[in-house]
């Protein structure tokens, strides 16, 4: 299960690490949609014990400012050969958003071997995404747009998903109260939902 914050504030720094980690989650993407996103991404890098990825990059000009913020992964919706070809220069994992089964034969030319199903529920969801993986058994897919604690195991239960990427852990009203116990709460729910289907 990889949480991701889809509002990302530099004011909710304090909380979001809070709430990692008192429940003791490693990994966390910031997507880069709103203004004060790269600043937040910035001040979660610092912290040692994270793994920090950036999410919704969609150019290369921001795939630097993520890497120069300390991304250590970085999640695009779509694919695209120049942010592909940064990833190898940079030696940084890309993690392409693909929608159709062209899109997937693109991202594994460009030398990609995980890929994220974007957005998934508006793709069929778990059936969609079976269909989908059936005929790329060598790829992994993240399924993440969709993505909630009551179709979380529909989701891993499909051969070829390592992992989901989903919002529901952080809502804006929690954040926005600072309430790191009800978060907390919720990133330890999706982690042992999601532990159940663990290799």
């Amino acid at each position: 299960m990889i949480p991701v914050i889809a509002e990302p504030r530099v004011q909710y720094a304090t909380s979001l690490i809070a709430a990692l980690r008192d429940a003791a989650f490693p990994v966390i993407e910031i997507t880069q949609r709103h203004p004060e996103a790269i600043s937040l991404l910035e001040r979660m890098c610092a912290e040692p014990d994270l793994l920090v990825g950036a999410g919704t990059v969609i150019d290369v000009a921001q795939a630097q400012a993520c890497v120069n913020a300390g991304a250590r992964f970085l999640v695009s919706p779509g694919f695209s050969t120049d942010i592909a070809r940064f990833g190898k220069d940079q030696n940084i994992v890309i993690i392409p958003g693909v929608a159709t089964a062209s899109e997937v034969m693109g991202a594994v030319e460009s030398g990609s071997t995980t890929v994220k199903f974007f957005p998934a529920g508006q793709l069929g969801g778990p059936a969609g995404l079976r269909a989908i993986s059936a005929v790329f058994p060598k790829v992994s897919f993240i399924p993440t747009g969709g993505v909630t604690i009551d179709n979380l195991a529909d989701y891993l239960a499909i051969p070829g998903v390592p992992a989901a990427g989903g919002t529901w852990v952080f809502p804006s009203d929690l954040l926005r109260s600072r309430n790191t116990v009800a978060i907390a709460e919720l990133l330890i729910a999706a982690r042992t939902h999601a532990a159940r289907f663990s290799p």
